[in-house]
C-alpha cells in the first residue's frame, strides 16, 4: 500500500494538470492554511507524511496545531479531487453515449425493402 501511495505521490508531483485556478483561489480563501503552511513544524509533518506515513501518524497524532492543518487541507483537497472528477466524468460520459449511439446506429441492419400495394 506505501508503495502504491508514493508511486500516486510521483505522478502527483509530474503532472501539474490537478494544480488548477480554482484550488489556487480556494487556497488564497484559506489565510489559516496558507500561514500553516510556513510553519516549519507543518512542513516537516507533511514531508514526512509524504516519506512514511505510519511514522508521520504516530509522531503528529497528539498534536493539534499539525492535526487541526491536515483535517482542514485534506478537505480541502477531498473537494477539489472530488470535483476534478465530476468534471473529468462529465466530459467522458456524453462523448461516450454519443460514440456508442453511433456505433448502434451504425451496426443496426438495414430496413427490409419497402413493398408497396399500388
Amino acid at each position: 500500500v506505501q508503495q502504491q501511495l508514493q508511486q500516486g505521490t510521483e505522478m502527483l508531483k509530474n503532472d501539474q494538470s490537478w494544480v488548477t485556478p480554482q484550488l489556487m483561489a480556494a487556497l488564497q480563501a484559506r489565510p489559516d492554511l496558507q500561514k500553516a503552511m510556513q510553519d516549519p513544524k507543518v512542513l516537516e509533518a507533511i514531508g514526512l507524511f509524504q516519506t512514511d506515513p505510519t511514522l508521520a501518524q504516530q509522531k503528529y497524532k497528539n498534536d493539534p496545531e499539525v492535526s487541526k492543518f491536515m483535517k482542514e487541507f485534506m478537505s480541502l483537497m477531498a473537494t477539489h479531487f472530488s470535483v476534478l472528477g465530476a468534471q473529468a466524468d462529465s466530459t467522458k460520459k456524453p462523448q461516450s453515449q454519443g460514440e456508442s449511439s453511433s456505433k448502434k446506429a451504425s451496426s443496426a441492419p438495414a430496413p427490409p425493402p419497402s413493398t408497396s400495394r399500388e
